[in-house]
């Protein structure tokens, strides 16, 4: 997938975040964005993601604007550095929260999550909550 920002300008609260952001990431190539903390790289991520609309410019993903498509549509995926657990719930639950949330089958269900768990190696931490994880497989 090629992504590219076309002068993308963002603020929030009258806090300019981008200014006039021209960018392009080559498919099949390793990118990366480094920086200070503070300096975008996220929001960067958010704009890209959909998450966040920029005031001005474009998003385009393999040559189509997808400026004002929302994430659904997008197709891309975004993994914060902060993880979105239900702390309550354990991970079996977690993981499966969003097929549920789609109204897929429960048999079907059951079958991705063993096998996301299996690909990840939480197939023996399924019935713990998030607290009894580690940072790294929380992550």
């Amino acid at each position: 997938m090629t992504i590219e920002l076309d002068n993308i300008t963002l603020d929030i609260q009258d806090n300019l975040i981008l200014s006039e952001l021209s960018i392009k990431f080559e498919e099949n190539k390793l990118n990366c964005l480094l920086g200070r903390s503070g300096s975008g790289k996220t929001t960067i991520l958010k704009v890209i993601a959909g998450i966040s609309q920029p005031f001005k410019g474009k998003v385009i993903l393999n040559n189509k604007d997808c400026t004002r498509l929302s994430p659904k549509k997008r197709l891309v995926g975004w993994v914060p550095q902060e993880q979105i657990l239900f702390p309550s719930i354990n991970v079996r639950e977690n993981i499966e929260y969003g097929l549920i949330a789609k109204g897929l089958p429960r048999e079907y269900r059951r079958k991705r999550v063993k096998e996301v768990a299996e690909l990840v190696g939480l197939d023996k931490h399924l019935e713990r909550t998030p607290g009894g994880l580690s940072g790294g497989e929380r992550q």
